[in-house]
């Protein structure tokens, strides 16, 4: 997704994965180069193959809005390309809204985003990291579930979209942990999507 979004790279995240001997590892998350845009299909090309091989319903996956934002704290851009993130989030929810789109035209009927961020939020260590970096936890989640509103609210009426929550998880290491709480009571629900999955 990264790679087919115009004004998209990688750096290295500020968080880490890590196990319970507390080993960490370090990875490599989007970072925005330039504005933000869609230049062809993102993931019609996986759908069309996996129609081939089944009769089944293919279920396309994506990233969620959030997870091109999030790894980088506050340093998810290039100073200037974007003065605010609800700008940012605009022009990615057109992205998501063109491949979403062209995926429907395609047959596509199932897209799943695959939604970590909102999940670590619900850690209390990870609300604290968040604070230290400047930014607030609570208005981080309230973000991510309207950038995941705005980038599938116009998508057809039998088009399903599922919101896949996982706390990270990466050859037995995670990036946090614990439930989901009063975080997802009070705001996750809110999002615009047929299904969670847990």
């Amino acid at each position: 997704f990264v790679q087919k979004t115009a004004g998209m790279g990688i750096r290295p995240a500020v968080f880490k994965f890590r196990d319970a001997q507390d080993t960490l590892v370090e990875f490599t998350a989007p970072h925005v180069e330039g504005r933000v845009r869609r230049e062809g299909p993102i993931t019609v090309d996986e759908f069309s193959f996996g129609r081939t091989l089944t009769r089944a319903t293919v279920k396309v996956t994506m990233p969620s809005p959030s997870t091109l934002h999030f790894w980088r704290g506050t340093h998810f851009a290039e100073p200037g390309t974007y003065y605010t993130d609800e700008a940012f989030f605009a022009d990615l929810a057109e992205v998501f809204r063109a491949e979403l789109a062209d995926l429907y035209a395609a047959g596509g009927r199932y897209a799943q985003l695959d939604e970590v961020p909102l999940a670590m939020l619900c850690d209390p260590d990870i609300r604290d990291k968040v604070r230290a970096q400047g930014n607030d936890p609570d208005r981080l989640v309230d973000l991510y579930v309207d950038a995941i509103n705005r980038a599938v609210g116009d998508r057809p009426a039998d088009m399903v979209v599922g919101v896949h929550m996982c706390g990270g998880n990466f050859k037995g290491k995670y990036l946090s942990e614990g439930g989901y709480g009063d975080v997802a009571a009070r705001r996750i629900t809110r999002a615009k999507v047929d299904h969670f999955l847990l």
